[in-house]
């Protein structure tokens, strides 16, 4: 069975239930078919201090585990890639139906990293008011 851990929030930002919320389907999205997926939400610690600029996407790291033979990489970061790439066009264009529209290029974009076993960066995507970014690796 494929090992996929999603992490996501900071310790000096509150998440939303709504947020939080969203990300736990998507933990069900990439977990059909079998998918044994972890969540990680780091939660808010009172007291820390830090603020990403505005425009800073909202933030997903996705790992595959260990376990994963280096032969299967390639088909299951494809399979991840593209599931959270539909998660996250569906939730930014969410967010800026919801959003007034005078301010639609505040709506804070969506990004994720997939990570292979070994640490190392594969993909990253984000959708933000400038349209869709793609980049193998780091």
């Amino acid at each position: 069975m494929t090992q996929l851990t999603i992490k996501a929030g900071r310790a000096y930002m509150v998440t939303s239930p709504e947020r939080e919320a969203a990300i736990r389907n998507l933990r069900d999205i990439l977990g059909q078919g079998g998918v044994d997926v972890d969540l990680e939400i780091t939660r808010y610690v009172p007291g820390r201090r830090g603020l990403p600029p505005p425009w800073t996407p909202e933030d997903i790291a996705i790992y595959i585990g260990s376990g994963v033979g280096s032969g299967l990489i390639g088909a299951i970061t494809t399979d991840v890639y593209n599931r959270a790439k539909r998660w996250a066009l569906r939730r930014y264009e969410t967010k800026r139906k919801a959003a007034r529209s005078d301010k639609e290029d505040s709506v804070k974009g969506e990004r994720f990293k997939i990570y292979g076993p070994d640490g190392q960066v594969l993909k990253t995507w984000t959708v933000d008011k400038d349209g869709e970014h793609e980049t193998d690796g780091e």
